[in-house]
C-alpha cells in the first residue's frame, strides 16, 4: 500500500471512531497499525520541506527547488509500505448514518480497506433458471 493511501486511511479512522462494539475496536487497532507509517511520512515530508525551503521556510511553486521537491515528494507519496489491516465482517453496517462526519470518499476507503467483501455465490444458469424458451427456426 502506498503512503498516500495510508495517510488517507488514517484520516478516515478519525471519522469511524464514533462506531461502537467490535467495529470500534477493529478501527482503533487499524489506527494503531497505521500511526507509525503516518508519523514516518510526516517526518520525511518535513525533512523535504526543510531541504528545499527558501529563507522564509516555504517551498514555493516556481522556485528553483520546486521541481526537485515535487519529484522527491511524489516519490515519498508513492513509497510502497507493507501493512496488514484488520477487516470487519461485510455486514458491519459502516455507512453515512453511523459515521456522521465521514464523507462519501471516506466511506468508500473504509469499505475497500476495512471491510471484508461479501461472499458472492456463483451459480450456473440453466434454461429453467432464466425462463427462456428455445426459439424454432421458421425461415424454411
Amino acid at each position: 500500500m502506498i503512503l498516500s493511501v495510508i495517510q488517507d486511511l488514517y484520516n478516515v479512522t478519525e471519522h469511524l471512531l464514533s462506531l461502537s462494539g467490535p467495529a470500534a475496536r477493529t478501527i482503533a487497532e487499524n489506527r494503531r497499525i497505521l500511526r507509525p507509517h503516518v508519523q514516518m511520512f510526516s517526518e520525511r515530508r518535513d525533512a523535504l520541506i526543510t531541504k528545499y525551503a527558501d529563507e522564509s521556510g516555504a517551498v514555493k511553486q516556481g522556485s528553483e527547488n520546486w521541481d526537485k521537491f515535487i519529484k522527491d515528494f511524489t516519490d515519498l507519496l508513492n513509497w510502497d509500505v507493507d501493512v496488514a489491516l484488520k477487516k470487519l465482517p461485510a455486514d458491519t453496517g459502516i455507512d453515512a448514518f453511523s459515521c456522521d462526519t465521514a464523507t462519501v470518499r471516506d466511506l468508500d476507503l473504509a469499505m475497500e480497506f476495512f471491510v471484508e467483501a461479501p461472499d458472492v455465490q456463483k451459480e450456473t444458469a440453466t434454461d429453467a433458471d432464466t425462463n427462456t424458451t428455445p426459439v424454432q427456426d421458421v425461415s424454411a
